[in-house]
């Protein structure tokens, strides 16, 4: 799902965290060059992200809220994804 520089907000942010929360489906997002704060990713990364393991390359670069802490944490939960996928032997 590619859905870069298209001046999305915290309150996109909010909706797609809903959506990812139950769509097993989707295995790449590129939110890159929005508009999205802190609280929208904070908000995609504890409610969807850690919850949600089908998703295996998440970008959301040259975001207002991501910092390198940010960075640091998507890389985490993409890793765990990873591994979890491997377990699973697919």
């Amino acid at each position: 799902m590619v859905l870069r520089r298209n001046k999305l907000g915290d309150k996109f942010a909010t909706s797609l965290q809903q959506a990812l929360c139950y769509d097993k489906y989707i295995k790449a997002i590129d939110i890159s060059g929005n508009k999205i704060g802190a609280y929208g990713i904070k908000t995609i990364i504890k409610q969807a992200l850690m919850e949600n393991s089908s998703i295996v390359a998440f970008d959301a670069r040259l975001n207002p809220g991501v910092t390198e802490k940010v960075e640091r944490q998507l890389a985490l939960c993409m890793l765990k994804n990873i591994e979890k996928i491997k377990e699973k032997g697919l």
